[in-house]
């Protein structure tokens, strides 16, 4: 059967041992790409990650060889769409991760490839969300082990949808009631992701997504070294301001 893939890789100034633990241990994935991991380590082990009901996975080790290639894989017959209970039954695939890194210049580059995607038109939705999820995660991951190593790291993931709503006019909506000065990384139609200098260096990632009906957000909010009273407040403003979207 005929399949799509697609390739993400970065460069990170970080031994190849601190990115190969930033990959593989459940802790340390916590910090860039899902808020629940659970990691079984070796061949025949096997790799879960929750970002809330509806919205979990499980994948199964094929390739472990620490420090050089890590291989994950799954076999189903559904897609996955962004808001968690959009599936579409399709033929049966195997879907692949492989991390490879090697190291260049005492810096580690990462690459990825995603594989087994169908096809047919059932896959685009997620064969497009990983194309352009994955780089995200991975300059979070790049920013978290070269400019925040060893702080604690809250992983917030709030979801939103709007009914009728238009999602490009919401986005900005929801940017213009925050003060996000710092970096930004990228701000385009249906995606933001910076550095905001008035939440001590955290980094909001904002992906909004349109469909017929409904307009779909995806927040997430990687603060470093706020004790629990700050995270707390922080997480009640941007679901207030997720709410007041209309």
């Amino acid at each position: 059967m005929e399949t799509r893939s697609h390739e993400t890789q970065i460069e990170i100034d970080a031994p190849l041992e601190e990115v190969w633990r930033a990959i593989t241990d459940a802790p340390e994935i916590q910090k860039w790409f899902a808020p629940e991991v659970t990691v079984t380590p070796g061949v025949g082990g096997k790799f879960s990650a929750s970002w809330g009901p509806g919205m979990e996975g499980t994948q199964f080790i094929e390739i472990w060889e620490p420090n050089r290639h890590l291989r994950l894989f799954e076999e189903r017959a559904h897609t996955f769409g962004c808001t968690g209970d959009e599936s579409t039954r399709t033929a049966p695939v195997r879907l692949v991760v492989d991390y490879y890194l090697n190291s260049e210049n005492g810096k580690t580059l990462l690459r990825l490839v995603h594989s087994g995607f169908g096809a047919s038109s059932d896959w685009d939705g997620e064969y497009d969300g990983t194309r352009q999820g994955w780089p995200g995660f991975f300059r979070v991951l790049k920013y978290t082990l070269e400019r925040q190593p060893g702080k604690d790291v809250r992983n917030l993931n709030l979801f939103h949808t709007v009914p009728a709503g238009d999602a490009n006019a919401l986005q900005a909506q929801l940017l213009s009631g925050f003060d996000l000065r710092g970096e930004t990384w990228l701000e385009a139609p249906g995606f933001y992701q910076g550095v905001v200098d008035s939440l001590d260096g955290a980094l909001v990632t904002i992906a909004a997504s349109q469909k017929p009906d409904l307009a779909h957000f995806y927040v997430n909010l990687t603060l470093y070294g706020c004790d629990p009273t700050r995270v707390a407040q922080v997480e009640q403003q941007w679901k207030q301001a997720l709410e007041n979207l209309s």
